[in-house]
């Protein structure tokens, strides 16, 4: 499991998304290599761009590098 928590704001306009972040933690969790775990780790507050899609059960976002990723609607 690796999750990462943040706060900040976030600019849409079109197809673009901008998040800034004022919060930032990551958490990875694996029992395969528990010694490699870590809680609320701070990231640094990096601005970040995404073009956007949008239909009614997922929310595609494309980062400027090839970077994917897909969020899907938890029924």
């Amino acid at each position: 499991m690796f999750h990462r928590d943040q706060e900040g704001t976030y600019t849409a306009a079109a197809d673009r998304l901008e998040l800034r972040p004022d919060r930032s933690t990551r958490t990875r969790k694996m029992p395969e290599d528990a010694a490699g775990d870590y809680v609320e780790v701070p990231e640094p507050l990096e601005r970040r761009t995404f073009t956007f899609r949008a239909d009614l059960d997922s929310l595609h976002l494309h980062e400027s590098g090839g970077h994917a990723l897909v969020l899907l609607r938890d029924s």
